[in-house]
């Protein structure tokens, strides 16, 4: 089977079919930034399938041309199809091997992935396919980026279903051909053509039976809806490929005018509502979708930001963005929350020096003298510091954060914390997240706010306690410069 295949790619790509193809490619590699990249080091994703044969064979025909080395080769058996799909990974070893090109196997149990993750077997294949090519780029210095097979047609069948979900202009613009460390070189040519080239010059692929089964969305698509369109135009790729051009052009617009907003927004963990107030819709949109997946890494539904739109000119509301997170605005000042998780159980002792506060945006230092701080200054966002007369400090100090029935006592008055907050404004979703400084007393002081009766004036055996507040974390403290004037 594999004794002729490079001779036959040879008189493939040799032949005017062939160099139409070949030419188209480099076109759509031009036309998409992604010229540079087919030079580069790169991994392929390969299948064996018809698609993944002409990506490789055709990278390996314009690096010799050039002198280049030839990519890598990547197969992933998902274990979903057993003796099938081990047959598929032995026919994809030796069609490398016969080509002379180096194809790394990855033996996967998608199944087992889909159940722990609680989503869909196709789902929980691209995603474990896409985390396998990542991880191998991350151990090699000769590859840069991911070469994947998706066509012409397959643009076609993820705009229809992407239409049939509701998608907005994103979804619209179907598969991108370049997006981070990926690129499509055939993106621009249809499966119908890479088959018939194959067919014509002897070239084998693999086929997958389950593209068979229109039990599934894409192949119900492909088999029923395709015919159907092709009855009424001669090419459904083309013009599908045309509207998708011209999306990603609107699409493109829509973000720069996003970018233009979010660069007045300092801290996108903690912002003013009046950010994104009289946006048009499809800015608001985006600008909403990025700091939603920035703070919380999950990518909303269009039903939550139609709901986020509809009141954002509210000073005070609350609602779901998806997995446990809430968008919640009180007075104005907009965050999000992360209702799987608590600040209330985190202590952590003081020592001299710089102390991390992990899974927040805090670091705090324990120095002698009453000076430092101005050091910390040119570095945070913001510090909030006070030096105290260490014979005052009872057996180490430590940091935690709000718990119900907070108090202590200074100016002569115990002072209740959630008091205290009220009477300054503080809204609510913020209190959980303000750091407390403690001893064995109990509290000593809250960055803000007065020290505990009792701390005395600092004499020459100071200690300074600065809390600085960096400009985000995995899990943001209140934004210190914006409330520093109310507690």
């Amino acid at each position: 089977m594999f004794s002729q295949i490079k001779n036959n790619i040879e008189r493939m790509f040799s032949s005017p079919e062939g160099q139409n193809l070949y030419k188209r490619i480099l076109s759509t590699a031009e036309k998409h930034n992604m010229s540079a990249r087919l030079s580069e080091g790169l991994l392929v994703g390969f299948s064996g399938g018809a698609d993944s044969v002409i990506l490789l064979s055709f990278l390996c025909y314009y690096r010799s041309q050039e002198d280049l080395p030839s990519p890598c080769a990547v197969h992933v058996n998902h274990g979903i199809r057993g003796v099938e799909a081990d047959s598929d990974a032995a026919f994809s070893q030796g069609f490398c091997r016969a080509i002379g090109v180096l194809c790394e196997l990855v033996e996967l149990d998608v199944p087992a992935i889909a159940s722990k993750m609680s989503i869909g077997i196709e789902e929980a294949a691209r995603e474990a396919r896409y985390s396998v090519f990542d991880e191998i780029i991350k151990g090699r210095n000769d590859i840069n980026s991911i070469a994947l097979a998706h066509n012409a047609t397959d643009n076609v069948e993820t705009v229809i279903l992407n239409m049939l979900r509701g998608s907005g202009v994103k979804g619209m613009c179907g598969i991108p051909p370049v997006r981070d460390n990926i690129i499509r070189p055939l993106i621009e040519i249809s499966k119908g053509e890479i088959e018939e080239l194959l067919g014509r010059f002897d070239i084998p692929f693999v086929v997958d039976k389950t593209n068979f089964d229109t039990t599934l969305s894409r192949n119900f698509v492909r088999h029923n809806i395709l015919p159907l369109l092709r009855e009424r135009c001669t090419s459904p790729e083309q013009m599908v490929g045309r509207m998708t051009d011209n999306l990603r052009q609107a699409a493109s617009f829509i973000g720069l005018h996003a970018d233009a907003v979010l660069d007045t927004i300092d801290n996108t963990s903690i912002f003013s509502a009046v950010k994104l107030r009289g946006l048009h819709p499809a800015v608001f949109g985006e600008v909403f979708s990025r700091l939603v997946r920035h703070s919380t890494g999950i990518t909303p539904a269009e039903k939550h930001i139609n709901a986020a739109y509809s009141m954002i000119d509210n000073d005070d509301f609350s609602l779901s963005v998806g997995s446990g997170f809430d968008f919640v605005s009180r007075r104005g000042v907009c965050t999000f929350l992360d209702n799987n998780r608590s600040l209330s159980d985190i202590r952590v002792d003081l020592l001299p020096g710089k102390n991390v506060i992990g899974g927040t945006n805090l670091t705090v230092f324990i120095d002698n003298g009453s000076k430092c701080e101005k050091t910390y200054s040119n570095i945070y966002k913001k510090v909030i510091f006070k030096t105290f007369s260490r014979d005052i400090i009872d057996n180490g100090l430590y940091l935690r954060f709000r718990k119900d029935g907070d108090c202590y006592k200074y100016g002569g008055i115990t002072h209740k914390l959630k008091k205290v907050f009220n009477d300054r404004e503080i809204p609510s979703f913020i209190r959980g997240r303000i750091p407390i400084i403690c001893d064995n007393l109990g509290i000593l002081w809250v960055p803000g706010l007065s020290a505990r009766d009792g701390a005395g004036k600092p004499e020459d055996d100071a200690v300074t306690i600065s809390v600085c507040f960096a400009e985000d974390g995995e899990y943001t403290c209140y934004d210190a410069s914006l409330f520093t004037d109310k507690i």
